[in-house]
């Protein structure tokens, strides 16, 4: 990769006097289940109106840094999803740059990326080779240079740098940046992976994986070469250490733990000295994750003087009291329809109560299990010659056509 791709597409020499401006985002989980609901219909509405912000911003590039997907095997729709906005983005002449995330298949997310290229949308999902993908763009004061790290695991790092590679993971890390290409220009990097200030800690929330494929998390310090380090796979919308440095967040609120968090895409413009100044434009979805508590009678009160499209939001309620009728849930979403959850507090012991889970069973073959349990145990999504031998062993016991 290393494309020199002009911005001025418009024929205006104003672009000589115009710094280099990109939207930031990632974490989409695109084919998500969440409780039981499927937020492909979510998911579409947010990044209509993501489209609409490049629509109105004009930015020379959209980032998506990593988890494009919920599933190694994502869903039709989620494929379906994915494919339209990114082709809508690129209609407008805002050129695409993605990297996988730990959820991704990396193999997969990036099958048609040396076509896709020639159409300014520019994919990195390998984890095999050296050097790091990098994309370069231009402004009217040089160039700019994309590094796109994937999501990368201890192994794959020690498989890229060859015996050599340093234990330490930022020292790894800092070898695998040396790779690239001399560059005197301004730098910008895309990375899925889990970084952390020097002092301190960061926001974390219920919806993020707990591990990151087993590498420890890396000090901050690791992208002081960077302008710009445009992250993914922490869901709250976070600096680390300064301001430049920015995990992106979901564009969704993916558990209760979000309900009262921001969602925003950082608006990023990139001066002539390197300098990043972020703009956060707020994410505002059609229906929100709401959390509500009381009395079963005090919920049905509130819920009878609220605006009807109020009641349609995602509510995670909590019952109080111990005078819970037995039919709570089914009375409850006559007013509330979308309830994710409902626990009830009685006695001190609380219980809780939906109709599945986040990980539940919702369809799929026997290999697409096998490889969302490959994946959960592995950090990883498996390569094409593990799941070759996933086909062949459900082929000799008779189940691969198995719902």
């Amino acid at each position: 990769m290393g494309y020199n791709i002009s911005t001025d597409t418009n024929g205006s020499n104003d672009i000589f006097y115009r710094d280099m401006t990109f939207l930031h985002t990632g974490d989409l989980h695109l084919g998500k289940r969440q409780n039981g609901f499927d937020r492909i219909p979510d998911q579409r509405d947010i990044l209509e109106k993501i489209t609409g912000i490049c629509r109105e911003r004009r930015p020379d590039a959209l980032l998506i840094c990593g988890d494009v997907y919920d599933a190694a095997f994502p869903p039709r729709d989620a494929v379906t999803l994915l494919d339209d906005f990114i082709c809508g983005v690129s209609m407008l002449g805002v050129k695409v740059l993605m990297i996988s995330g730990n959820h991704d298949s990396a193999e997969r997310l990036r099958f048609g990326g040396r076509l896709m290229s020639r159409a300014g949308v520019y994919i990195a999902g390998e984890t095999d080779r050296l050097p790091i993908a990098f994309e370069t763009l231009g402004d009217g004061y040089g160039d700019v240079r994309f590094v796109m790290l994937p999501f990368l695991r201890a192994a794959d790092i020690r498989n890229m740098l060859g015996d050599g590679a340093p234990d330490d993971p930022a020292e790894a890390f800092k070898a695998l940046f040396d790779t690239l290409p001399p560059f005197s220009g301004r730098q910008v990097l895309l990375s899925h992976q889990f970084y952390l200030p020097s002092s301190g800690d960061i926001f974390r929330c219920d919806s993020e994986s707990p591990t990151v494929g087993g590498l420890d998390a890396l000090p901050v310090s690791a992208l002081d070469g960077f302008c710009y380090a445009a992250l993914g796979h922490i869901h709250t919308p976070q600096a680390v250490g300064r301001e430049s440095v920015r995990y992106c967040g979901s564009p969704l609120k993916y558990s209760a733990s979000e309900a009262f968090a921001e969602k925003s895409v950082p608006f990023v413009t990139l001066g002539e000295d390197g300098e990043a100044s972020v703009e956060l434009i707020p994410l505002k979805p059609e229906r929100d994750v709401r959390v509500i508590s009381g009395s079963f009678d005090s919920l049905i009160g509130a819920a009878a003087s609220t605006d009807p499209g109020e009641r349609e939001h995602y509510y995670y309620v909590t019952l109080k009291g111990g005078d819970e009728p037995p039919d709570a849930m089914a009375r409850l979403r006559y007013w509330y329809p979308n309830i994710m959850q409902l626990s009830v507090e009685a006695a001190g012991s609380p219980s809780v109560f939906d109709d599945s889970d986040g990980d539940s069973y919702d369809g799929g073959s026997t290999a697409e299990l096998f490889s969302e349990f490959f994946g959960m145990q592995n950090g990883r999504a498996p390569d094409d010659s593990e799941l070759r031998l996933i086909d062949e062993a459900l082929m000799s016991s008779g189940e691969e056509d198995r719902p």
